[in-house]
């Protein structure tokens, strides 16, 4: 079985990474007036939250399902469903990182642009 545990250090990473892009996000807002790049701006704010939302759903599946392998008397049925969930919350976690990232190179690509010379 996987090391569940590393998921959620995983998954604490991509908050703390959210949290800066959030930021990063509300500053360049500050600094703009230009409506087309407060509306983009919105559309990410929007995907960070999602984002936030899917990260701790996923926490609260993993931490479940450690509470069940660590609390239960695991008959081998029991075992099997146990296996299956962990090989579906680690598709999850990997499908999490993944969005993730790309949102991430999106964000930096967009904020890029916009810090670029004659963008403002």
């Amino acid at each position: 079985m996987p090391d569940i545990r590393e998921w959620l250090t995983v998954l604490d990473n991509l908050r703390q990474e959210n949290i800066a892009l959030k930021y990063r996000l509300s500053e360049a807002v500050r600094q703009s007036i230009s409506r087309p790049f407060i509306e983009t701006a919105e559309i990410f704010q929007q995907k960070s939250v999602d984002k936030d939302q899917l990260i701790d759903l996923l926490r609260h599946d993993i931490a479940n399902l450690l509470i069940k392998m660590k609390f239960n008397d695991v008959v081998d049925n029991d075992a099997a469903v146990l296996q299956q969930q962990a090989r579906t919350l680690e598709t999850d976690v990997q499908k999490v990182v993944s969005g993730f990232e790309q949102m991430k190179q999106a964000f930096d690509q967009y904020l890029t642009g916009y810090d670029a010379p004659g963008s403002k």
